[in-house]
């Protein structure tokens, strides 16, 4: 596992990974067993805070396997 700034390329596989985990696509079993996400990130707005140096992403292998958004504290 290598982890580093994503880029817009990574996007669509972002967004993959978003979706697949998102509160609505897994069972009350999954939820509790793995977690998930909420809320709604596209392709789009991945992209605009991959440009921007916001997103770590955890690179399996040439997949993505996780990613963490960065905020500062005063945005």
């Amino acid at each position: 596992m290598q982890y580093r700034y994503a880029t817009e390329a990574d996007a669509p596989a972002m967004a993959a990974l978003f979706a697949a985990n998102h509160h609505d696509a897994l069972t009350a079993e999954q939820r509790a067993d793995q977690g998930f996400v909420q809320g709604s990130l596209n392709e789009g707005a991945l992209r605009g805070m991959a440009a921007h140096g916001g997103l770590l992403l955890a690179d399996d292998g040439g997949e993505v396997a996780g990613l963490l958004a960065l905020s500062a504290p005063d945005s």
